[in-house]
């Protein structure tokens, strides 16, 4: 069952989200943030369910050959991180409409695993992805 997606990344999206409705519309809309911020500054979307926005939520942030995730939803109302790297270390930044987003230190995981969960998101309906491991928040 692949759902519909509504994703906000800038501003122009406060009100009117991007919807893609295929996969391929996702990769493509990945592809085109990616090639608009991440060489300037790491960038988070946020997704939902187009249909259902307020059930689930996962943010993903983009930043070079890494990303971060995070999801909330009923079965994990508090929300979950992404598990990638190290635990040492500082914080990761993203940004979301230009203001800052912080994220644990070992947050970070591959790109190719961020597309991977970003799909799975969408194909099984705003289940939490089990493309990566995760953390509590």
């Amino acid at each position: 069952m692949v759902s519909k997606l509504a994703v906000s990344y800038g501003p122009e999206h406060g009100d009117e989200p991007v919807v893609v409705s295929t996969t391929a519309e996702l990769d493509a809309l990945l592809g085109e943030v990616r090639a608009a911020y991440v060489e300037r500054w790491p960038v988070q979307l946020e997704v939902t369910l187009a249909d259902d926005p307020v059930s689930c939520g996962l943010d993903v942030g983009l930043r070079g050959e890494v990303g971060v995730l995070f999801y909330s939803g009923d079965d994990y109302p508090d929300g979950c991180y992404s598990v990638g790297g190290a635990s040492a270390g500082t914080p990761k930044t993203y940004y979301f409409y230009r203001n800052n987003r912080e994220y644990p230190a070992n947050a970070e995981v591959s790109s190719a695993e961020v597309d991977s969960a970003v799909r799975e998101f969408m194909e099984r309906g705003g289940v939490r992805p089990s493309a990566v491991r995760w953390q509590d928040a």
